[in-house]
């Protein structure tokens, strides 16, 4: 029988770049790919990074029709590669749904087409048998049958979304790409930024998943890239009274040894700010019934 909750899969944990080794087999080495699979055969995927190869391997394996809504937070190479490689767009039975941010230079269907042109890639666009259609949101709130979705602009170059999904009494976020300012006159900011926005969008969640790519001394060389010090992703999750943390987006040279650290550390920090949220790190392959 089919389980009754949603069920949100990890295919791609990763950011900026894959990271294969043995020192990341526990959390990963594919970039952001996650699956929301709703009691009722809906599917939600967010973001086509390398991960979402694997997850089109298993949906294969299903033998199902495979109709899914892909929600892009944006366009970077971390986020699009593995749309290529998704075999299910191969098949003619199966439809899909890519939504992204509006880009003025760059329609939304040349994220897929452009990298599939010869210089870059063998397989042209054109041998992608599925139905696949392309729709831009705004900055808006949004339905996908019974699921409610709220869009926020996260900080990050480039106009890049964050999600909150209303659900069977669950509120999950997912915010990854976003550069929480411990400072404002740090680094420069790529939006209009007021931290109380992120706050009131994340405010009750029972799940957040959250950018938390750099440790301090990243951080201080990496500002303004669009990326959070792994402590301000829990700093804004005390504040927005959330129920679960999950550190998202993990550097490339982050091993499992740091990244067990910092949930360590990070659990230590919530129970200091007398905070009741917990605070875990993504793993590839996991799966929670929300």
């Amino acid at each position: 029988m089919p389980h009754k909750k949603t069920a949100l899969t990890f295919w791609g944990t990763r950011g900026s770049i894959p990271s294969p080794g043995k020192d990341k087999s526990k959390y990963g080495g594919n970039t952001s790919c996650i699956e929301l699979q709703f009691p009722n055969d809906q599917l939600i995927i967010l973001d086509g990074g390398t991960g979402i190869r694997e997850l089109g391997n298993t949906l294969v394996m299903r033998n199902k029709q495979v109709r899914a809504s892909i929600l892009l937070s944006h366009y970077h190479w971390d986020h699009i590669q593995g749309l290529p490689f998704f075999a299910p767009a191969y098949n003619a039975n199966n439809a899909l749904t890519i939504y992204g941010a509006n880009h003025p230079q760059f329609p939304l269907g040349n994220v897929l087409s452009s990298q599939m042109e010869s210089i870059h890639f063998p397989v042209k666009a054109s041998s992608l048998a599925a139905h696949i259609s392309f729709k831009e949101l705004s900055a808006e709130v949004s339905c996908f049958e019974d699921v409610e979705v709220r869009i926020l602009r996260a900080n990050h170059p480039g106009t890049t979304f964050s999600y909150s999904f209303s659900f069977d009494n669950h509120k999950l976020v997912y915010m990854t790409d976003n550069e929480l300012l411990p400072n404002t006159a740090q680094a420069k900011s790529h939006i209009d930024y007021t931290r109380d926005n992120f706050i009131r969008f994340i405010h009750g969640a029972d799940t957040l998943i959250h950018d938390a790519q750099y440790s301090g001394r990243e951080y201080e060389i990496k500002k303004g890239w669009g990326h959070s010090h792994w402590r301000e992703a829990l700093t804004l999750a005390a504040e927005g009274e959330v129920k679960q943390l999950i550190l998202f987006h993990h550097d490339p040279d982050h091993n499992d040894t740091l990244i067990d650290t910092l949930v360590k550390e990070g659990t230590a920090l919530l129970k200091e700010m007398s905070s009741s949220t917990r605070c875990s790190a993504a793993m590839e392959g996991s799966t929670l019934y929300l």
